[in-house]
């Protein structure tokens, strides 16, 4: 009678779809639970990883660390070590867009991995700079003094720039009275680039600064309102010396190289796997 009893309540949850449900779920987890292999359930913290957790203790703690310390920062090695096995297994870092993207951060950086990267010859890196030469490029620059107006007429205007070049006003001169000017100064802009300079004092004032040639004042509207401005120097277009750039020519070369090698690997990689792409 009892087992009558006990087949009809089973027969009766079987017909149960959520009790079903249920009972499937936890038959998986616990499946789950103790279905590891051997390779999973071992973790050996060899004399190595005692040494250095040893090490790593007496450097936070500036003095050696006592055995009861040691052996608890090696229960926190082994804790994470079976919380990241219980993740993996899980596949937790398969659902976590942060932990995918570091991986393949992390495999990025193996992938670059190459010796002889940094250890290359003085010819070696002159042979790259001559290849590469454009990169190491600079713009012409140039030197020139300006002085502040601020908002004036045309007829004011011109008077003033007649006014500065008779006079043979020089960079940094304090000017008393100029032409009812009292408050203008000259300040010398040392050697600034086309881009430089409109950044700093407006697109008009750069294109008369870098269309004019030296020695005469010019006037130019600037952000702040007119200003005379009168090139003083011109260092032509170039490009840097090599012993001025060998620091960049190493790292530049380096980067290159180790893009290289990650192309190359991760071809090499790619060509294990069969690839479909719905279009």
């Amino acid at each position: 009678m009892r087992v009558s009893v006990i087949g009809a309540g089973a027969s009766r949850v079987c017909r149960e779809p959520v009790a079903v449900f249920f009972l499937v779920a936890a038959v998986v987890m616990a499946g789950g639970v103790f279905a590891r292999s051997p390779t999973m359930t071992q973790i050996s913290i060899d004399e190595g990883a005692v040494e250095s957790t040893r090490a790593r203790l007496a450097a936070t703690l500036k003095r050696a660390p006592s055995p009861e310390e040691v052996d608890g920062a090696i229960e926190s090695m082994v804790d994470g070590e079976v919380l990241y096995r219980e993740a993996l297994r899980l596949g937790l870092d398969r659902r976590d867009p942060i932990v995918r993207r570091r991986l393949i951060q992390k495999m990025e950086m193996v992938l670059e991995q190459s010796s002889g990267v940094h250890d290359v010859s003085e010819q070696v890196l002159r042979s790259w700079y001559d290849a590469n030469v454009e990169s190491f490029s600079v713009p012409e620059q140039r030197s020139f003094s300006q002085m502040q107006l601020g908002e004036v007429g045309g007829a004011e205007l011109s008077l003033l720039e007649a006014r500065a070049n008779e006079l043979g006003i020089e960079a940094d001169d304090s000017v008393v009275d100029f032409a009812g000017k009292p408050s203008a100064h000259s300040r010398a802009q040392r050697g600034m680039n086309e881009a430089e300079t409109a950044r700093r004092f407006g697109e008009e004032v750069a294109r008369v600064v870098f269309s004019v040639g030296p020695g005469s004042w010019t006037a130019a509207r600037g952000a702040h309102g007119w200003m005379l401005v009168r090139v003083d120097r011109i260092v032509p277009a170039g490009s840097t010396a090599f012993d001025q750039v060998r620091g960049q020519v190493r790292e530049l070369r380096a980067a290159e190289r180790r893009e290289s090698m990650r192309r190359r690997n991760l071809e090499r990689l790619r060509a294990a796997y069969d690839v479909e792409v719905a279009r």
